[in-house]
This record gives structure tokens, sequence and C-alpha cells, in this order.
């Protein structure tokens, strides 16, 4: 199985659309894929020699200085019509490292102080049924209280939860909507809070 031709169907400025045309079992079939590539910020299109190779964004896991809180934002998303309880994430502009990208981007969507970067993973598919997209998820220690952000395009509510409180989130029959991508970190969390918690993330003892 493999790609034999890519075509863009629609650019945006943060999206475009393309049709993947690939061959399995002697036959061609098309499907269709977002990236970030071949946009107005990120002109290089989508094509065989890069498809699968994008580090888009950063997923930021931030604890507080005793590494016994999570800090936790409910944004507004137009896609899903909801404020959706969510991890700082964003990003990573031309010329940044993951780590550059997860201390800027906690830094405007919470206003927290003393960010520094304890861990940082591989890179991994944020949907790979419709996007190349990567993202990496970068563990990180702050200190200070978060603060509401409202601008143009984004309205974000951050908030500390320790782990009792995120459990109760996680399982309260009326838990709000949330990304898959918290949802999973945050169930590992409290899973292994009996085994170090948070410790688990960054190799700390």
């Amino acid at each position: 199985m493999k790609p034999i031709r890519i075509v863009r169907k629609h650019k945006g400025k943060f999206i475009s659309v393309y049709d993947v045309h690939y061959e399995t079992g002697g036959k061609e079939h098309v499907h269709e894929v977002v990236s970030r590539k071949g946009t107005v910020r990120d002109p290089e299109p989508l094509d065989l020699t890069n498809i699968g190779d994008a580090i888009t964004g950063v997923v930021c896991l931030v604890l507080n200085d005793t590494r016994d809180s999570v800090c936790l934002v409910q944004e507004y998303r137009p896609a899903a019509n909801a404020w959706v309880c969510d991890l700082p994430m964003g990003m990573v502009d031309p010329g940044e490292t993951p780590e550059e990208a997860a201390v800027r981007e906690t830094k405007e969507e919470t206003g927290l102080d003393g960010i520094k970067v304890l861990k940082t993973f591989k890179p991994t598919f944020t949907n790979p049924s419709m996007s190349d997209s990567k993202a990496a998820t970068v563990v990180l220690q702050a200190s200070g209280n978060p603060r509401y952000v409202s601008t143009e395009h984004e309205h974000i509510a951050p908030l500390w939860l320790d782990i009792f409180k995120i459990k109760e989130l996680l399982f309260h029959e009326n838990c709000p909507p949330m990304s898959g991508r918290a949802q999973s970190l945050l169930l590992a969390l409290v899973a292994s809070y009996g085994f170090g918690g948070p410790c688990m993330f960054t190799n700390d003892k």
C-alpha cells in the first residue's frame, strides 16, 4: 500500500484539503486528507516526499510547583459549538522547537510564570484517519495563578485541578465536553497516581 499522487482541493489560511490517491490490491483509491501544509501560513504543499512528516503542534501537560495539580483550559471551539475542556496547546511557529512553542503557548493561554520544560515526548499523529499533522506532548512546570484570556480569536478559561478533582471531573455523569487527548492523558495520570503520579511523565522519583 502506497500513495501514488496527491491533489490539493482547497487552500485555506490554516488548513488545506487534499485527495491522496493510493494503491492497494492492485486498485487505486482516494482518501481525503486535511493538512497544515499548502496553506497561506505554510505555503509548502503536501506531496509524496513530505506526507506524514509535519510536526505542527504541541500539547502541554502543565504541572504546578509541587506537581500535584494540572492546568486545564476551557476554550470555546466553534467546530464543537461548545466550551471544550482541554490541555494548553497550539501550533509550532516557523523556526520554533516544540519546547519553545510549548513555553510560549502555556504563557499565552494561562498567564502562568516560571515555566520550564521537564520532558518532551516523541511527536504523534493527532488524527491519522484524516490528517498528516503531528503534535509533541511536552511536560512543563509552572507557578502562579492562571488568568482568563480573551482575544479576537480565542476565549480561554484556565484553572488548576489536583488529582482528586481531575478524577471527580472525569467520572462525573455531567463531565463537560472534553478533547480526546485531554481525557486520555488525564485518565493515565489518575491511573498512575498510586505509582508516583506526575513523576511517571518526567522520569523523576
